[in-house]
């Protein structure tokens, strides 16, 4: 009987065992690997391995990037041309789904597509290759203009997006370009921009939901003229995974053109350092933000956040440790300071491609701080 029932229990472990092993499915993302970089409207070839047990079927594997859905595929090989790729910082994750709906997740694999830094929150904001992808042109209230990009080198990259208005309507909402942009509360947010116009124009910049009320987290006019650099910061006060970044050139008929949109989380690639002094509440932060961009060829902007008045110093040193640039240097209000590095050091000179450290000390007192981070420089 001891014999008997000892079968029985081996054959239902067997049994379970053996269901579990069917339903077993390993995913991996082969190509690209983790961290790669890549220049703006290359192809690139999505490659996913998958491994099964015995008797058991994947059915499809899907491609995200995102949260966002790129691919289905239905048979082996588990491939993809993702075409023209545009600059952004991408997150990508396969999922097999097995003939009885059972899914599998890949770990992400985390990809850089032109110059841009950890914290970019924009995707294709240099209206790479010649494509609006991932903006929408809208138009209110009976106001008419059509969206174009042209490739004729009006600011330093080859291509950018021209609004050409027929009828703009009576206000600047009544035109917008959009692009969907999550938001994090507490998070502290740059917006930067090239623009220009036909005649000085007024333009409005939103970050706001995207139903009804429109609630907007900023909504800031900017006057625009000469083609420049402009730009605005803002912390968030919700999270809002469907808020949308607005330009709105409406109420005028003058042509506004527009490349190089940036949104980065400053929050989300910073170092700090905290001093709490004169007794419980009182803190003295000092933050010194990721480069943007991250890597870079022409320039990149360095930002850092004083919360009382102090003496700092800013500069690049090579990886030798040798200093090549002072970007700032003396007493400074609090608040957020920015700063532009154009990749020559303090004769004049270009310096080379290569991997730089930016360092900013702070004098607080008889404290000394020493925040630091690395960029690197393409040419």
């Amino acid at each position: 009987m001891r014999f008997v029932t000892t079968l029985i229990i081996a054959l239902l472990l067997s049994g379970a065992l053996s269901s579990f092993l069917k339903s077993e499915v390993l995913i991996k993302i082969t190509n690209p690997t983790d961290g790669a970089y890549f220049e703006p409207c290359v192809d690139l070839n999505v490659r996913v391995d998958v491994s099964v047990t015995a008797d058991e079927e994947v059915s499809y594997v899907y491609l995200h990037y995102n949260g966002r859905t790129l691919a289905r595929l239905r048979s082996q090989p588990w491939e993809y041309t993702w075409e023209a790729m545009k600059r952004g910082v991408y997150e990508l994750s396969a999922r097999a789904v097995t003939a009885d709906r059972t899914e599998f997740w890949s770990d992400p694999v985390h990809i850089k597509v032109g110059p841009v830094s950890n914290g970019e929150k924009l995707f294709n904001g240099s209206f790479d290759c010649g494509s609006m992808t991932s903006w929408t042109g809208q138009e209110n209230e009976g106001a008419q203009a059509e969206f174009n990009v042209y490739d004729d080198g009006y600011f330093d990259d080859p291509y950018y997006l021209a609004v050409e208005i027929e009828n703009g309507g009576t206000a600047e909402w009544h035109i917008q370009i959009n692009q969907t942009c999550p938001t994090d509360s507490g998070h502290v947010y740059t917006i930067t921009f090239l623009a220009h116009s036909d005649e000085p124009k007024t333009i409005a910049v939103g970050m706001q939901e995207n139903q009804d009320p429109w609630a907007s987290q900023v909504w800031q006019t900017v006057d625009i003229d000469d083609a420049d650099e402009y730009s605005l910061e803002f912390t968030a006060s919700r999270t809002d995974p469907t808020n949308v970044l607005r330009f709105n050139p409406g109420g005028n008929t003058i042509t506004f053109y527009l490349d190089d949109v940036r949104v980065v989380d400053l929050s989300a690639s910073s170092v700090k350092s905290k001093q709490f002094e004169f007794g419980p509440g009182v803190v003295a932060e000092y933050e010194l933000f990721q480069a943007y961009p991250n890597p870079f060829n022409i320039n990149t902007t360095i930002q850092y956040s004083l919360s009382k008045e102090a003496v700092v110093s800013l500069a690049v040193y090579n990886m030798n440790g040798r200093k090549v640039a002072t970007l700032a240097d003396g007493a400074q209000d609090a608040g957020l300071h920015t700063v532009r590095w154009n990749g020559l050091n303090d004769n004049g000179s270009e310096v080379p491609s290569g991997l730089y450290v930016y360092k900013l000390d702070v004098q607080d007192g008889s404290k000394k701080i020493e925040l630091s981070r690395k960029m690197l420089l393409l040419k």
